[in-house]
This record gives C-alpha cells, sequence and structure tokens, in this order.
C-alpha cells in the first residue's frame, strides 16, 4: 500500500516501449530494449529581494517542464529503422516490368578512359520503354546484344552488382543495354525508405512506456504524445548491435484522448 515504507508503486524491474508514428494503421513494438526510465526537467523562476543582502525568495514559479526518455534498443527492422534515419514509412517496392514481369533494362555508355576489365556497375532500370531508375537487387539473369555479350557477369546478385569483364570490342562513347531477369519478390521482402524526408525532418506518434513488477502483475503505463529525435547508433560484430533515441513528450490538453496520461494496473491485489 501506498504510505507503507518500503512500498512503490513504480518498480522498474523491466521495460517495453511501443510507437505508432502519426499517420500509421497500428503500434510497433521497439523490441529489445534497455531499461527507460523518464528525464525531468522543470524550469523555475524566483523572485528575491536583496535590500538586506540576504536573498530572500518571495515567490517562485514553474516555467517550463520537459519530460524526455532514453530509448536504447537492439531491433533492426523497418520501422525502427525508418525511425533512425528519420526516413518515410517503410512501402513495400515491387519489380520493374519491362517487356516481362521481373525484368528492368540498364544501359551504360562505355568511357575507355575510365572502364576496363573489372570495373563493376549497379543495374538501374534506366533503359527500356519504362524507366523507373529503381536499383535492380536480386539479379536471377542477364543478357546482352552486339559487342557486350560474353563481357559482362554477374558480381553480386543481392547488392546488384554487374561485373565487366573484359573490354575488347567495345567501342569509346558507345552505349550498350543490357536486361537484367530479376528474381520475383516474396512477400514484403524488399522495402524501401527515404531518409530524412519525414515532415520538417521529425517523426511524431503516440509512445506507450510499460514500467513492471512481480512478472508483470503489476504494470504502469506512460502513454504520451510524442516526437522522436535519432541520437546514436553502435553498429558492431562482437555483440548486438544498437541505436537510441529521444522521445520527448509532447503536451496534450484534450483530456479526452487517448494518450496524455499515466496508467497504474494493480493486477488482483489492492
Amino acid at each position: 500500500m501506498a504510505g507503507i515504507v518500503g512500498s512503490q508503486d513504480l518498480w522498474v524491474v523491466g521495460s517495453r516501449a511501443y510507437f505508432q508514428r502519426e499517420g500509421a494503421a497500428s503500434l510497433v513494438e521497439i523490441g529489445t530494449i534497455n531499461t527507460v526510465s523518464p528525464a525531468v526537467e522543470p524550469v523555475k523562476i524566483d523572485l528575491r529581494e536583496y535590500e538586506t543582502g540576504l536573498g530572500k525568495l518571495f515567490d517562485s514559479t514553474l516555467t517550463e517542464f520537459t519530460e524526455t526518455y532514453e530509448v536504447t534498443t537492439k531491433n533492426f527492422f523497418r520501422d525502427n529503422i525508418a525511425n533512425l534515419f528519420l526516413s518515410s514509412a517503410p512501402v513495400t517496392r515491387s519489380n520493374p516490368s519491362e517487356g516481362a514481369a521481373n525484368q528492368a533494362v540498364f544501359t551504360f555508355t562505355f568511357d575507355s578512359s575510365r572502364h576496363e576489365a573489372g570495373s563493376l556497375f549497379l543495374a538501374v532500370d534506366n533503359g527500356g520503354t519504362a524507366p523507373t531508375n529503381q536499383v535492380c537487387y536480386n539479379i536471377n539473369a542477364i543478357s546482352g546484344g552486339g559487342a557486350i555479350i560474353g563481357l559482362i557477369e554477374i558480381a553480386d546478385a543481392t547488392r546488384g552488382l554487374i561485373r565487366l569483364t573484359g573490354v575488347s570490342g567495345l567501342s569509346n562513347g558507345t552505349t550498350y543495354t543490357i536486361t537484367v531477369t530479376l528474381d520475383a519478390p516474396i512477400g514484403n521482402n524488399r522495402q524501401v525508405m527515404r531518409p530524412q524526408t519525414a515532415t520538417l525532418s521529425r517523426v511524431t506518434g503516440e509512445m506507450l512506456v510499460y514500467f513492471e513488477r512481480n512478472n508483470g502483475e503489476y504494470q504502469s503505463c506512460r502513454n504520451f504524445k510524442c516526437i522522436i529525435q535519432p541520437s546514436n547508433a553502435n553498429f558492431q560484430i562482437e555483440d548486438y548491435s544498437e541505436f537510441t533515441f529521444t522521445a520527448k513528450a509532447l503536451y496534450e490538453p484534450t483530456k479526452a484522448a487517448k494518450f496524455g496520461k499515466f496508467i497504474t494496473y494493480r493486477g488482483s491485489v489492492i
């Protein structure tokens, strides 16, 4: 019970966070995170009288109050990556269809002063009758006409890289056309997002931060509207990679709003 020494209504033994980007249809679990604690920064001004030299306090008022949460996550799925890079929401990208499904046309102009055997190209759907300028990831096969036949190979199918194996017979200044056939996408395994294109380079939405004890029997939830600001990322190979973002609470004056609340769930214990 509150008021008894040793009793706590809020005991952080683990945290869970969920975020719903403004305009999104559902919540996204942030994933495995470090324990989250609120940081509150009240700013006040004091009115003092210094006639006696003592500086007696006459009045004091709070002028600002900032509430922030530093969230460190180790899950790099598409929605978290979009938050890290302040991207537009991720969308599923379809393959080009140039003459046939999952087919693209890549053209390049041979320059004898810059191209040689071993030169790499990033295959882009930049030719044909309906160029999309998409990178041709997950290449299945390539073919070309004229002198380019026999002088190209797939260097990295997943990354969309094509290599020149030789330059004999290629004419300087001539544009060559390569037909690229791509593997058919499976489900939503091809995602695209545009970094730093979130409105005014900011991501806003609804955040739910849960604190719990007794294996989740007692839970507290801070539900608030916020703006997300990424602060740093740590990519490594010996341990789990992670990145941190700051969720800064935004004031919501409407009592009927679903966010702007602190809720305590006490289970069967009163």
